[in-house]
């Protein structure tokens, strides 16, 4: 990272950064898209989950729908569509 650091504040052009910029966005993506298949491979409907989101922050939910990159979870009654990155199982005792 500290050689990163270097190269990038040795960048004098707009278009090298740019460059810079889209490489880290793709590389972004690519990461969060394994992310999603790690999250999606181990969950399952009827799960219970905890959620890890601004307006629920550690709630305890069930999972009642998995889509391509969401899981509808029931919150104390409350449908929520929330992003399969921010779900994590509950460690049963």
């Amino acid at each position: 990272m500290k050689t990163l650091k270097q190269q990038i504040s040795e960048i004098r052009t707009m278009s090298e950064l740019n460059d810079v910029f889209k490489a880290a966005k793709a590389r972004h993506q690519a990461i969060r898209a394994q992310d999603i298949a790690i999250k999606k491979a181990t969950l399952c409907v009827g799960q219970k989950v905890i959620v890890n989101g601004q307006s629920n922050v550690n709630k305890v939910g069930i999972i009642e729908k998995i889509k391509i990159k969401n899981a509808v979870v029931n919150i104390d009654g409350q449908r929520w569509n929330c992003p399969l990155t921010i779900l994590a199982t509950v460690r049963s005792a």
